[in-house]
């Protein structure tokens, strides 16, 4: 089917979310109906629902499945998702058909902007870290300091509050060793798996 011209999900400079793209040219296709246009827009938006939906459940499988080596893999798990309703509905424009989407992790909280990465909770100076970046790329182990007069009552947060890695407690000032993150390439294995499904979803719908 020449018409229909799929791009592949490619990741964003972000870190925590991919974009695709569908166009169809409604000229290369023989179709002799008068509705054709939304035959196809309807074909391309529950297509791409169907494969985002799939890669979805296979991407919070992988993830979960990293949990033991990155604990915060499950947080980004959970905060999987893809453009969805109105939103991802193709726009027809003459005789092209267009549809874009996103994947990726929610942020920087739970029901935040799709691909921005969702972000820890916040340490003593009352920022946040974006594991949903950190657990795609992964981070170095290191030595850090800290100097805050909060950190006495909050202390510095690592990793998660409630994870394997406890926040340090301090008085005002401390040092510690960060083991690191170890990136899981998430984005990259959800891409792949969505590449090979969109295709054959959206052409199983203009089978008639």
């Amino acid at each position: 089917m020449r018409g229909l011209h799929i791009n592949e999900m490619t990741k964003t400079a972000s870190g925590g979310g991919g974009s695709t793209r569908i166009r169809v040219d409604t000229r290369e296709f023989n179709m002799a109906m008068k509705d054709a246009e939304k035959v196809i827009a309807k074909a391309m938006f529950e297509g791409s629902g169907r494969a985002f939906d799939q890669t979805k459940r296979e991407t919070d499988r992988y993830l979960r499945s990293l949990t033991y080596q990155t604990p915060q893999a499950k947080k980004v798990a959970d905060s999987l998702d893809y453009t969805k309703g109105s939103e991802r509905k193709a726009e027809i424009r003459g005789d092209e058909i267009t549809l874009e989407a996103m994947f990726g992790s929610r942020g920087p909280h739970i029901r935040g902007e799709i691909g921005v990465g969702v972000h820890t909770s916040s340490d003593d100076n009352g920022g946040t870290f974006n594991i949903g970046q950190a657990v795609e790329e992964g981070i170095n182990p290191r030595m850090f300091s800290w100097k805050s007069e909060k950190a006495a009552e909050h202390s510095r947060q690592i990793m998660t509050k409630h994870g394997n890695s406890p926040w340090y407690a301090g008085k005002g000032t401390g040092k510690a060793f960060f083991r690191g993150i170890q990136g899981t390439e998430y984005i990259s294995h959800a891409a792949n798996f969505f590449n090979r499904r969109i295709k054959s979803e959206v052409e199983r719908r203009l089978e008639f």
